[in-house]
Protein backbone atom coordinates (compact mmCIF):
# COMPACT_ATOMS: atom_id res chain seq x y z
CA UNK A 1 0.00 0.00 0.00
CA UNK A 2 1.29 3.70 -0.49
CA UNK A 3 2.28 5.40 2.47
CA UNK A 4 0.27 8.20 3.67
CA UNK A 5 1.55 11.31 4.27
CA UNK A 6 0.25 14.23 6.91
CA UNK A 7 -1.83 17.08 5.97
CA UNK A 8 -0.08 20.27 6.75
CA UNK A 9 0.96 20.29 10.53
CA UNK A 10 -1.31 17.60 11.42
CA UNK A 11 -0.53 14.60 13.70
CA UNK A 12 -3.08 12.50 12.18
CA UNK A 13 -4.10 11.45 8.99
CA UNK A 14 -6.91 13.25 7.17
CA UNK A 15 -10.09 12.28 6.43
CA UNK A 16 -10.04 13.85 2.94
CA UNK A 17 -6.74 12.46 2.24
CA UNK A 18 -8.13 8.51 2.98
CA UNK A 19 -11.38 9.75 1.03
CA UNK A 20 -9.08 10.47 -2.05
CA UNK A 21 -6.95 7.10 -1.70
CA UNK A 22 -9.91 5.10 -1.24
CA UNK A 23 -12.50 6.17 -2.98
CA UNK A 24 -13.01 6.00 -6.56
CA UNK A 25 -15.53 8.05 -9.38
CA UNK A 26 -17.59 4.91 -9.83
CA UNK A 27 -18.56 4.33 -6.28
CA UNK A 28 -21.94 4.93 -4.74
CA UNK A 29 -23.45 4.68 -1.42
CA UNK A 30 -19.99 5.81 0.16
CA UNK A 31 -19.69 5.55 4.07
CA UNK A 32 -16.67 6.99 5.89
CA UNK A 33 -16.91 7.13 9.51
CA UNK A 34 -14.12 7.88 12.59
CA UNK A 35 -13.72 6.25 15.75
CA UNK A 36 -10.18 7.62 16.09
CA UNK A 37 -7.31 9.32 14.89
CA UNK A 38 -5.03 7.60 12.58
CA UNK A 39 -1.46 8.40 13.94
CA UNK A 40 0.82 5.61 12.28
CA UNK A 41 0.35 4.09 8.84
CA UNK A 42 -3.07 2.27 8.77
CA UNK A 43 -3.89 -1.54 7.94
CA UNK A 44 -6.99 -1.97 6.02
CA UNK A 45 -9.20 -5.18 7.12
CA UNK A 46 -11.80 -6.55 4.78
CA UNK A 47 -14.70 -6.70 7.18
CA UNK A 48 -16.71 -10.07 7.45
CA UNK A 49 -18.96 -11.65 9.27
CA UNK A 50 -20.04 -8.48 11.16
CA UNK A 51 -16.70 -9.36 13.38
CA UNK A 52 -15.62 -6.03 15.31
CA UNK A 53 -11.70 -5.82 15.58
CA UNK A 54 -9.83 -3.80 18.30
CA UNK A 55 -8.88 -0.69 17.91
CA UNK A 56 -10.70 0.38 14.90
CA UNK A 57 -10.17 3.62 13.84
CA UNK A 58 -12.22 3.88 10.39
CA UNK A 59 -14.90 2.19 8.74
CA UNK A 60 -14.97 2.64 5.16
CA UNK A 61 -18.30 1.42 3.24
CA UNK A 62 -18.77 1.52 -0.66
CA UNK A 63 -20.72 -0.35 -3.32
CA UNK A 64 -18.67 -0.74 -6.52
CA UNK A 65 -20.90 -2.17 -9.61
CA UNK A 66 -23.47 -3.58 -7.32
CA UNK A 67 -20.33 -5.52 -4.75
CA UNK A 68 -20.63 -4.01 -1.09
CA UNK A 69 -17.59 -3.52 0.26
CA UNK A 70 -16.99 -2.92 4.09
CA UNK A 71 -13.09 -2.11 4.68
CA UNK A 72 -12.01 -1.10 8.51
CA UNK A 73 -8.56 0.72 9.48
CA UNK A 74 -6.70 -0.09 12.19
CA UNK A 75 -3.08 1.27 13.00
CA UNK A 76 0.41 -0.05 12.49
CA UNK A 77 3.03 0.41 14.13
CA UNK A 78 4.72 2.16 11.02
CA UNK A 79 4.98 5.51 11.55
CA UNK A 80 4.24 8.32 9.14
CA UNK A 81 7.68 10.26 8.52
CA UNK A 82 6.23 12.91 6.16
CA UNK A 83 3.90 15.45 5.59
CA UNK A 84 2.89 17.88 2.81
CA UNK A 85 1.89 21.62 2.55
CA UNK A 86 -1.43 22.44 2.92
CA UNK A 87 -3.34 25.78 4.02
CA UNK A 88 -7.48 25.62 3.29
CA UNK A 89 -7.74 29.15 4.33
CA UNK A 90 -6.68 30.65 0.76
CA UNK A 91 -10.22 29.14 -0.22
CA UNK A 92 -12.28 30.99 2.24
CA UNK A 93 -12.50 34.24 0.38
CA UNK A 94 -14.79 32.02 -2.07
CA UNK A 95 -17.38 30.92 0.84
CA UNK A 96 -20.71 32.64 1.83
CA UNK A 97 -21.51 31.83 4.89
CA UNK A 98 -25.31 32.19 6.54
CA UNK A 99 -27.34 31.58 9.49
CA UNK A 100 -27.99 28.16 8.06
CA UNK A 101 -25.97 27.21 4.94
CA UNK A 102 -22.91 28.23 3.21
CA UNK A 103 -22.30 28.02 -0.24
CA UNK A 104 -19.29 28.04 -2.63
CA UNK A 105 -19.05 28.28 -6.27
CA UNK A 106 -15.60 28.91 -7.49
CA UNK A 107 -12.74 27.05 -9.67
CA UNK A 108 -9.71 24.97 -8.03
CA UNK A 109 -7.03 22.82 -7.95
CA UNK A 110 -8.06 21.23 -4.17
CA UNK A 111 -10.16 18.25 -4.33
CA UNK A 112 -13.68 18.33 -4.08
CA UNK A 113 -13.76 16.86 -0.57
CA UNK A 114 -10.77 19.55 0.63
CA UNK A 115 -13.45 21.93 -0.30
CA UNK A 116 -16.10 20.59 1.12
CA UNK A 117 -13.89 19.85 4.22
CA UNK A 118 -12.93 23.52 4.54
CA UNK A 119 -16.63 25.21 3.93
CA UNK A 120 -17.88 22.89 7.28
CA UNK A 121 -14.86 23.97 9.25
CA UNK A 122 -15.70 27.47 8.52
CA UNK A 123 -18.92 27.57 8.97
CA UNK A 124 -18.51 25.14 12.14
CA UNK A 125 -16.09 28.28 13.48
CA UNK A 126 -18.24 30.95 12.05
CA UNK A 127 -21.63 29.84 13.41
CA UNK A 128 -21.42 27.28 15.75
CA UNK A 129 -18.75 27.97 17.98
CA UNK A 130 -15.11 28.48 16.96
CA UNK A 131 -12.73 25.60 18.22
CA UNK A 132 -11.05 22.44 17.17
CA UNK A 133 -13.87 20.80 14.78
CA UNK A 134 -12.66 17.39 13.72
CA UNK A 135 -14.46 15.66 10.26
CA UNK A 136 -16.36 12.32 11.95
CA UNK A 137 -18.57 10.93 9.30
CA UNK A 138 -19.22 11.06 5.75
CA UNK A 139 -22.17 9.57 3.80
CA UNK A 140 -22.99 9.96 -0.05
CA UNK A 141 -24.91 9.11 -2.76
CA UNK A 142 -22.34 8.71 -4.85
CA UNK A 143 -18.46 9.25 -5.32
CA UNK A 144 -17.57 13.76 -5.57
CA UNK A 145 -17.48 14.68 -9.15
CA UNK A 146 -13.74 16.47 -9.38
CA UNK A 147 -14.63 19.04 -11.59
CA UNK A 148 -12.69 22.32 -11.75
CA UNK A 149 -15.35 24.01 -10.57
CA UNK A 150 -16.61 23.48 -6.94
CA UNK A 151 -20.23 24.71 -6.41
CA UNK A 152 -21.60 23.56 -3.36
CA UNK A 153 -24.27 24.45 -0.59
CA UNK A 154 -24.02 23.19 2.78
CA UNK A 155 -27.06 23.63 5.43
CA UNK A 156 -27.00 22.19 8.71
CA UNK A 157 -29.48 19.75 9.74
CA UNK A 158 -29.23 19.23 12.92
CA UNK A 159 -26.59 21.05 15.97
CA UNK A 160 -26.41 19.12 19.50
CA UNK A 161 -25.00 21.41 21.99
CA UNK A 162 -22.83 23.56 19.72
CA UNK A 163 -20.37 20.61 19.93
CA UNK A 164 -21.59 18.59 17.09
CA UNK A 165 -23.47 19.12 13.75
CA UNK A 166 -24.45 17.17 11.04
CA UNK A 167 -24.80 18.81 7.68
CA UNK A 168 -26.17 17.85 4.18
CA UNK A 169 -24.42 18.63 1.48
CA UNK A 170 -26.19 19.72 -1.99
CA UNK A 171 -24.90 19.82 -5.70
CA UNK A 172 -27.28 22.06 -7.99
CA UNK A 173 -29.95 22.24 -5.32
CA UNK A 174 -30.33 18.36 -5.41
CA UNK A 175 -28.78 16.17 -1.70
CA UNK A 176 -25.70 14.38 -2.35
CA UNK A 177 -25.15 13.46 1.49
CA UNK A 178 -24.17 14.54 4.83
CA UNK A 179 -21.12 15.50 6.66
CA UNK A 180 -20.94 15.25 10.27
CA UNK A 181 -18.45 17.26 12.76
CA UNK A 182 -17.51 16.82 16.12
CA UNK A 183 -15.76 19.61 18.64
CA UNK A 184 -12.52 18.87 20.58
CA UNK A 185 -13.77 19.79 23.63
Amino acid sequence: MKTLKFKGNRKYLHGTDLYNFFIKKNFKDIKIQFKKKIRFQPKINIFKNNKKLKNENCLIQYNNNGKLTKLILTESKKKIKKKYDYDETGMYKNFKLFKQSAICNFKTHFSTIDVLVALNKLYNNERVRKTKWYFVKLKLIKALDENFKKKFTIKIKKNISNKFTIMNIFKNKKKIGEIEYISND
